[in-house]
């Protein structure tokens, strides 16, 4: 499983923009010898480099991180966020920004649509999941970072902005313009399915307060049930569920699995296996399920598609997914 770096290694960075980087911290004892060779090249520069205005310590430092995480071959799975992609992260997973409502990865000519969110500005413009977005208001993305793409297609909601997309199958990109709106998302949403007595429910994203949205849902489901009401089944939707928190997909996994069953295995550096199992006394063990994916399913989705899967507790119907294996560790 890939390691997707945010905070750590941000702050740790962060840290030296008070001196502009311009003296150089000592090296640890046990520091690789390669990096004699990276201290020689920055030495060089800062002495010697005749445009002085154009260097940068900090991108400089940003460049040399993803330089160095780009030859691992773990494309979108291990990377490094600076603060201000951790802070577009963090803002998306907590349920509210103002922007056009879309989950997205990195790609090579751009970045691609992950998934709209679902009645989001992006959806209702005609945005769809597997889109590659070339150009923002005309102007061609490649080769700028993530975060200021997505600094510029967000804003404020009511003002607009012109995406220019390739929609998967096709061979030529179209123009969408996206009213920008605020994005409230709420993760987890049900209903009863009209004339049956089966329940619909949806898990958008493993936000922070997944876990305890899926709690609430299943406690009202529940009294519905001591009521009276018949309920023969759930069909959970994880179609267009990029992922989100590994503990909160851990704590969505225990309220459909008994206690014991495994979650997942990961593997560390070492190759040492964690096991992560479901502890039980979830509120959903018994009913019968189906769940929905798609391509626009990764990550945490995934794993829980997997999982519920594997452990005999539902049939997966939709798309293949988009195959990821990575999550978020807060």
């Amino acid at each position: 499983m890939g390691i997707t770096l945010a905070g750590a290694l941000s702050f740790m960075f962060l840290a030296g923009t008070a001196t502009g980087f311009m003296a150089r911290p000592a090296l640890a004892a046990d520091h690789p010898p390669q990096f004699d060779v990276f201290w020689e090249v920055w030495d060089l520069v800062d002495q010697h480099f005749v445009d002085q205005g154009n260097i940068d310590p900090m991108r400089m430092t940003y460049g040399a991180i993803n330089g160095m995480l780009a030859t691992l071959g773990d494309d979108n799975h291990t990377i490094f966020f600076s603060p201000e992609e951790a802070e577009q992260q963090e803002s998306q997973l907590d349920g509210s920004f103002e922007g056009i409502g879309a989950f997205v990865e990195g790609h090579e000519t751009g970045f691609r649509i992950v998934a709209p969110i679902h009645g989001s500005p992006a959806e209702e413009a005609g945005i769809l999941a597997g889109d590659i977005v070339l150009k923002v208001d005309g102007e061609d993305i490649g080769g700028i970072p993530e975060w200021e793409i997505i600094s510029r297609i967000r804003g404020p909601a009511g003002t607009s902005v012109v995406l220019t997309v390739l929609h998967p199958n096709e061979t030529e990109p179209t123009d969408i313009t996206v009213v920008r709106g605020k994005i409230d998302v709420e993760s987890v949403t049900w209903a009863r399915i009209p004339e049956t007595n089966y329940i619909y429910l949806q898990i958008s994203q493993f936000a922070s307060d997944t876990g305890d949205e899926l709690q609430k849902s299943l406690e009202a489901i529940d009294a519905k049930v001591a009521a009276g009401e018949a309920i023969d089944g759930v069909v959970l939707d994880l179609r267009n569920n990029p992922g989100g928190y590994l503990q909160e997909a851990l704590r969505v996994n225990t309220q459909f699995l008994d206690a014991g069953k495994v979650i997942l295995h990961e593997r560390d550096a070492e190759g040492e296996i964690r096991t992560y199992r479901s502890v039980g006394k979830g509120l959903a063990r018994t009913y019968p399920m189906i769940v929905l994916i798609n391509q626009g399913t990764a990550s945490a989705g995934e794993i829980t598609a997997g999982a519920l899967k594997e452990n005999g507790r539902a049939r997966l119907v939709g798309q293949p997914t988009l195959g990821t294996g990575t999550v978020l560790q807060p």
